[in-house]
């Protein structure tokens, strides 16, 4: 561990390599916060919502503010970081260096199918702290972990909501999602997460809001049809969770909504018609617009209870749960023995490949009229 610290390049990154490979389920919590906290020491990043001159860099001990499952800075130090002195200009501020050290991070976690992982909730709190303290562009990474582990281990399902909140209500992170560096395609799979398993948390108007932000047609095509499923996920069950409480004040606030959601998504895609928009972003926008357009009419009038589509909506996008499935498992299924892949099952098609059609017969010339000034040949 000591070899961390040592100005050599080359011995850091060595001792990244004999420190992942000898990670246990016992060793793995301080590693990763041993490496974290030299990530958070470097001049490549500056801490939210407290800045690097806040910090007590001259002392043995960092003591962060490292927060707890529902708090807000880093989450998965929960205490102390324990770190010699070293200079933050060193060689943690390399890009490669720091690009060593995540994929170790990573590496320990989720080695073996997360042999070593006990806390899960941690696990997914470090991914969380590495959106801002990576210093380097490793989005793709943290979002396929980050929605491995969540798909994987349903016990972690409602914390990684959680974190997906987090990053999604981070303002500055939204809005630099565009810039080099932000890390942002970690913002879609937090969309995703929120989406997909938003019915194992308390609904909440707010949700929509965080999946439709101001700058949404900034994204590229894939994230903005992400949020876009996603927001109508957790207006559905938004919608059915109220439903069950319908008085005058919930078909109010339905109404109002409805309406603020409209407006939403009229002024984000304001410039871009449906038509100029790709096939995946066009097909969610329309489908999420008839839904509304669907709801606004069902609830124009107060009625002694929620209309039926209230309730049912929801049924569009949870009629069935999406489980983890190796890429190998197909050829493990046994093939059936009375299958017959060589009978048609309807009448067969007649091939026309190789037939040669016959050339068109050649169109009847017009008979010439006799013309009187034409002198015969």
């Amino acid at each position: 561990m000591r070899c961390l610290d040592d100005p050599d390049m080359s011995i850091r990154m060595r001792a990244i390599e004999a420190i992942s490979g000898m990670a246990t389920r016992k060793t793995l919590v301080p590693t990763v916060k041993r490496l974290m906290s030299q990530l958070v020491l470097s001049n490549t990043v500056a801490l939210q919502p407290n800045s690097r001159a806040e910090l007590n860099v001259e002392s043995e001990t960092l003591d962060l503010p490292l927060l707890d499952a529902a708090g807000a800075s880093l989450v998965s130090a929960q205490g102390t970081i324990v770190s010699p002195k070293i200079d933050v200009s060193d060689v943690t501020d390399n890009p490669e260096y720091r690009l060593a050290a995540i994929d170790a991070i990573i590496d320990m976690c989720s080695r073996q199918s997360y042999a070593n992982t006990s806390d899960f909730e941690w696990y997914v709190a470090t991914l969380a702290d590495l959106v801002y303290i990576a210093g380097v562009d490793v989005g793709l990474r943290l979002s396929e972990r980050l929605l491995d582990v969540t798909v994987r281990v349903r016990q972690v399902r409602a914390f990684s909501i959680k974190m997906a909140r987090r990053l999604l209500s981070d303002s500055c992170l939204v809005d630099r999602s565009c810039s080099d560096g932000t890390n942002s395609p970690v913002l879609s799979t937090s969309a995703y997460i929120l989406g997909e398993y938003c019915m194992l948390q308390p609904s909440s108007a707010e949700d929509i809001g965080l999946l439709l932000p101001s700058g949404l047609s900034k994204l590229s095509d894939e994230q903005q049809a992400v949020f876009v499923q996603a927001a109508m996920k957790v207006y559905a069950n938004w919608l059915k969770d109220v439903s069950g409480y319908w008085n005058p004040e919930i078909w109010e606030l339905v109404r109002s909504v409805t309406s603020s959601t409209q407006h939403t998504l009229s002024s984000i895609f304001m410039g871009n018609a449906c038509v100029a928009l790709p096939l995946q972003v066009a097909s969610r926008l329309r489908m999420f617009a008839e839904i509304l357009k669907t709801v606004s009419l069902a609830t124009s009038n107060l009625g002694d209870s929620a209309p039926p589509v209230c309730a049912e909506l929801q049924y569009l996008f949870s009629a069935y749960e999406l489980n983890p499935v190796s890429a190998a498992a197909q050829g493990k299924v046994p093939v059936p023995e009375d299958l017959d892949l060589d009978t048609y099952i309807g009448k067969p098609i007649p091939d026309t490949t190789h037939k040669v059609m016959p050339p068109p017969s050649p169109a009847p010339r017009p008979s010439r009229a006799k013309d009187p000034f034409i002198l015969p040949s």
